[in-house]
């Protein structure tokens, strides 16, 4: 409830002025720069509980869309480079250094290489336009964002004989710099070309947006959109075992070993303990990376990949960013893994009310609250994004008697309770819909009450699950 509270508090609702900043209103933390944060954390919260909110906040990114032409343009490259720390006008504030505890100066490198950010954005786009339905604002504003965002990373990339490569870049895991095919990285660029052709070909079919003209400036021909398709194919996905972990950045493998625990119980961040040098050096991680795909992108991966992802990064993981314990409680929920969900769930609520991370008094963690909003809807109650139904595949751990949200769709106002120990109603104010919960489906009418049993083993990764793609994790 504290994290509704900041993040409904904080949202804009205007004609796209401003944005969330990674601490809201609430301190003066980041000088209220918009990160990452609020695309990847806080909107998808808003887009299926207050749209408007969110749509002020996609206008903002709009409305800047024409300095992040310019610093794509400044540094090389075609399209938009959205800024790594964004102020009112989208130019990159991002700091060159910071003065560490006892008195030394270290480089910040993300606003230079930290790139995901024109992946980010068109990821939440697509997000919002499956939740809402809204046609005008895809036509109207983010198909140029998000082809904007796609002549990027096809600038971006590197050729290597057949593939494609993407060079010096920081993922989520900010303790190593300057990596190659970092794994975040290559899969939401390749979202993001795929996505901005499913967008031109619904201009070009006259449906799925409305139809309508797009701007003579924005307009890619028939060669460039081959060139997205291309590159998305050709885009590197590596694999360095037979069980398919994914390899988080080339080279990451043959990095030391730390235990990290050490560090973690005696609450000191791990590149303060052992220096930033040997931690790039390392297999520590800061916050979830690889994971941090499988959350947005799970369609893409099999179960067992999942976990044996999950099995392999989570112990490497320091969580010194308040973005990790709500990502891999998300994870958790969905490998049916109650313990550590329960567990991340904790940590994740205590950041802010027991200023578990000391830095509450520059303001709350807004990306963590609303990462803790999408732990429990997509994980526990197990939300799905579908043009047709709504799917739920839901999961009570053992201590938690029920749970229950609220939420959006398509002009619909849905309300979720499971109860233990296996019980799911679902409320419909609004057309008819089709809700289906683990593989069971039916028609919700209006104002009607509609009750489900389910399964405590996942569903989600079945073959017979029609909302999966098909698409293993399979390199």
């Amino acid at each position: 409830r504290l994290g509704l509270y900041h993040l409904l508090s904080s949202a804009p609702r205007g004609g796209g002025q401003s944005s969330i900043g990674a601490r809201n209103l609430s301190g003066e933390g980041y000088h209220g720069h918009v990160f990452w944060d609020t695309e990847i954390f806080a909107l998808p919260m808003l887009a299926m509980t207050d749209a408007v909110a969110a749509r002020s906040c996609y206008l903002y990114r709009h409305r800047t869309l024409a300095a992040a032409r310019r610093r794509a343009t400044n540094l090389g490259y075609s399209g938009a480079l959205y800024a790594w720390e964004s102020t009112d006008t989208g130019e990159d504030r991002t700091p060159s250094s910071a003065r560490l505890p006892d008195g030394s100066t270290v480089q910040i490198l993300t606003g230079d290489q930290e790139h995901h950010i024109s992946a980010d954005i068109p990821y939440a786009l697509m997000r919002y336009w499956s939740a809402t339905g809204d046609d005008t604002f895809m036509r109207e504003y983010g198909a140029a964002m998000l082809i904007e965002c796609a002549r990027f990373w096809a600038s971006r990339v590197t050729p290597n004989a057949e593939r494609y490569e993407i060079l010096r870049v920081i993922g989520p895991d900010e303790f190593h710099t300057g990596v190659r095919n970092d794994a975040y990285t290559n899969a939401l660029a390749r979202f993001t070309l795929e996505a901005a052709s499913t967008v031109v070909a619904g201009f070009s079919r006259g449906d799925g947006i409305g139809g309508g003209v797009l701007d003579d400036w924005v307009a890619p021909d028939a060669r460039e959109i081959e060139e997205w398709s291309r590159v998305a194919e050709g885009l590197v996905r590596s694999t360095f075992t037979e069980d398919t972990v994914v390899e988080q950045f080339d080279g990451y493998a043959q990095l030391e070993i730390v235990d990290i625990e050490p560090y973690r119980r005696a609450g000191v961040p791990i590149d303060i303990a052992i220096g930033a040098e040997r931690t790039q050096r390392s297999q520590a991680i800061k916050q979830a990376d690889v994971l941090m795909s499988a959350a947005l992108l799970p369609e893409r991966w099999t179960e067992e990949a999942l976990r044996t992802n999950f099995a392999y990064y989570e112990p490497r993981t320091a969580h010194t960013s308040s973005l990790s314990p709500p990502t891999h409680a998300l994870v958790a929920a969905w490998l049916r893994d109650g313990g550590r969900c329960l567990e991340y769930l904790r940590e994740t609520a205590a950041i802010d009310i027991a200023d578990a991370y000391k830095g509450a008094a520059s303001g709350v963690h807004v990306a963590a609250m609303g990462g803790l909003w999408q732990a429990l809807v997509f994980g526990l109650i197990g939300l799905k994004f579908s043009s047709e139904a709504i799917g739920l595949d839901p999961f009570l751990p053992e201590g938690l008697g029920s749970i229950a949200a609220r939420f959006h769709w398509r002009g619909r106002r849905v309300k979720v309770r499971i109860t233990a120990p296996a019980e799911c109603s679902v409320e419909v104010d609004g057309e008819p819909c089709r809700v289906r919960v683990n593989r069971v489906e039916r028609t919700v009418q209006h104002e009607q009450v509609a009750t489900f049993r389910f399964s405590p083993a996942m569903t989600y990764w079945s073959a017979a699950d029609p909302d999966r793609s098909g698409h293993g994790n399979n390199r």
